[in-house]
């Protein structure tokens, strides 16, 4: 900690914002994340900011934030769903994380004339961001359902969701 505050030449208390939305679970996530951080590097204070959407997403926007909180639910069953967003100039990306590396191996990917060549170069797209902190995961969300074995019709989608909307019971 010492040798990263001289490199960036920061003395005294370090102070870092996490904006999030206003729900619930953004709030005792802030929380947790906030009081994990001041109660393991000192010297450091974190403020929390909730917001209601349009503030919140105007704040993302715009970069006005040291930390914050986001979530993406994937279209499809691709990785690409996740780390294609994160690529520089992406307007999903609100870290505004950049890397040319990271950058090319994600195009490479995306042109890959082959399974083999398209998995290689996301996986060497993923150890990049990894190793430059890019993003940190907290969690993922998943869902379980108690289904009636009567219940037809559902629709199980290859993203993870179920939909009921054509469902019925036999």
């Amino acid at each position: 900690m010492a040798e990263g505050r001289k490199e960036a030449n920061i003395t005294g208390t370090l102070k870092l914002s996490i904006i999030g939305d206003d729900q619930d679970v953004t709030k005792n996530v802030a929380q947790f994340v906030q009081s994990q951080i001041q109660e393991n590097l000192p010297n450091v204070k974190v403020e929390i900011s909730n917001l209601p959407d349009k503030g919140f997403q105007d704040k993302k926007t715009n970069g006005n934030f040291s930390l914050s909180q986001w979530y993406w639910l994937a279209d499809f069953a691709d990785p690409i769903n996740y780390l294609g967003i994160l690529t520089s100039g992406n307007t999903m990306n609100p870290g505004h994380y950049s890397d040319q590396t990271y950058d090319k191996l994600v195009a490479d990917a995306k042109k890959a004339g082959n399974q083999s060549t398209y998995w290689r170069d996301l996986r060497a797209a993923e150890k990049r961001l990894q190793s430059q902190m890019g993003i940190i995961p907290l969690y993922y969300v998943k869902e379980s359902h108690l289904v009636n074995p009567k219940l037809t019709g559902v629709e199980y989608h290859v993203a993870g969701f179920a939909d009921y909307t054509r469902a019925y019971l036999k």
